[in-house]
């Protein structure tokens, strides 16, 4: 999925800078919304509760999204 968020931010007329930073929102909003997803179909019976729904949204965007993302980006 970030090689298809980068070639579709290539495609369009951006400087690099700025095309860091959408990549980097996009990149965290997509694992967050995965989390979330991940959540909706194991929190029916395992981990109920407000508190998890953030730890499954949390924990991903950050550690997966954002790091993942600047990793992939000093890869570029």
């Amino acid at each position: 999925m970030k090689n298809k968020i980068w070639n579709l931010l290539d495609k369009n007329a951006c400087d690099k800078p700025r095309k860091e930073k959408i990549f980097l929102v996009c990149y965290m909003l997509f694992c967050a919304v995965v989390g979330a997803l991940t959540w909706l179909a194991v929190g029916r019976f395992i981990f109920s509760g407000l508190p998890w729904l953030i730890c499954f949204i949390g924990y991903p965007g950050i550690f997966i999204g954002f790091f993942g993302g600047i990793l992939y980006i000093y890869q570029k």
